[in-house]
């Protein structure tokens, strides 16, 4: 039995390192057969549910996003059965991530909401399992998820916190994760400078702990920040570096699509237009094949950004096929954050159309919900477009 039960968690840890550093598809499947073979033999129902959430975020950063979300919720269910109190509040912690990645915000949310509650007043859970503290990880998570779906503002507020609790728990892990996200937060709030500081920070974190996972999420971000303030060729080199650890390790590879689009807006702004254009269809081909929605509107939006630079008017007709598909990913998602981004991509167009009338109106719209979401450094921008 003891050596059953060892077995058993062997194999979980070695499919929960395996998310971090990547695993082959030899050693992925090996180590999940061997588990479930220990875990049956063991007769122990939470060895099977802890084996099925780790194969779950090795199947979810490998890109496999369905597989995924139903592997963590067998785990949940499962574990939900035992009879170790820390191991019945970490079950929904598994699945809020692969449901974040289906673009399903609202049951990632709910997932989430439950594991900070269940584990509060008990920062050391989760540290046996999976190396993490789990109140530290739900409490950036909730921020992460607000970036999409609230105000951006208080998704700042949050993602900060969670970098707090990280520091005062020893959770360095979590800390550059929390940190990366307040690089997308600023990006999407038009503030790139405030951002460039955490993801350096996540950067220097990844680098430290070695985890080809954290360090794919810390080059990535920070090569988007860093576009965003017009540094071009140091925008291409982080983010190749970024995409070339991701390919190479097998992991964060449910972002393989944005990684690709962000490649491609900054070729774009470094003026090689036939790479991004080349690179923005690859990312878009990948977004459908991953189905990530939230990793895949960018894809769609840079190819988009492409041939509004190439083309221009000439190819209004699929600059608007790709925005109205933008559209009903974010109806499907409910991430209405990234409704005023889209308004700004259309009024582009306009305006290269000559609707100097459809233009002002998407802007004044645009600078509308970007003053409710809590971005005003969007708004300062809009206003100078609108005085130009």
């Amino acid at each position: 039995t003891e050596a059953a039960e060892l077995g058993a968690d062997a194999c979980r840890q070695t499919l929960a390192v395996g998310f971090r550093l990547g695993l082959s598809p030899e050693e992925e499947a090996r180590a999940f057969r061997e588990g479930k073979r220990w875990a049956e033999r063991s007769g122990d129902a939470t060895a099977a549910g802890l084996l099925e959430t780790a194969y779950s975020i090795v199947a979810n950063t490998t890109g496999r996003i369905e597989e995924g979300v139903r592997h963590a919720l067998e785990g949940q269910r499962l574990l939900l059965q035992a009879e170790d109190e820390e191991l019945r509040a970490l079950a929904p912690w598994t699945g809020a991530y692969p449901l974040f990645c289906a673009g399903q915000l609202t049951r990632s949310r709910e997932f989430t909401e439950a594991l900070l509650e269940s584990t509060r007043g008990h920062p050391d859970w989760g540290f046996a399992l999976w190396n993490l503290s789990a109140l530290p990880w739900s409490t950036f998570m909730l921020g992460q998820i607000g970036t999409f779906d609230g105000n951006l503002e208080t998704a700042k507020t949050q993602l900060e916190h969670g970098v707090e609790l990280a520091r005062r728990y020893g959770d360095t892990e979590t800390e550059g994760w929390a940190l990366s996200w307040l690089g997308w937060a600023a990006d999407l709030a038009g503030d790139v400078e405030s951002g460039l500081g955490p993801c350096q920070r996540a950067v220097e974190i990844a680098e430290k702990i070695g985890s080809p996972f954290s360090r794919a999420i810390a080059y990535y971000r920070l090569g988007v920040l860093v576009a965003g303030a017009g540094r071009w060729t140091e925008a291409v080199a982080s983010l190749e570096h970024a995409l070339a650890i991701a390919r190479e390790c097998r992991t964060f590879l449910e972002a393989e699509a944005a990684l690709v689009a962000a490649l491609a807006e900054a070729c774009l702004g470094a003026g090689d237009v036939a790479r991004a254009r080349a690179l923005a269809q690859e990312s878009v081909a990948l977004g459908r094949r991953i189905n990530a929605p939230l990793y895949f509107f960018p894809a769609l939006r840079a190819l988009a950004h492409v041939l509004l630079a190439q083309e221009g008017a000439a190819a209004a007709s699929a600059i608007r096929d790709l925005l109205s598909e933008v559209d009903r990913l974010i109806d499907a998602t409910g991430a209405t954050t990234l409704t005023p981004l889209v308004l700004l991509d259309r009024a582009e167009l306009a305006r290269l159309e000559g609707d100097t009338a459809a233009r002002r109106r998407l802007l004044e719209e645009a600078k509308a919900l970007f003053a409710g979401l809590g971005a005003p450094m969007r708004v300062q921008q809009i206003d100078a477009l609108l005085a130009a």
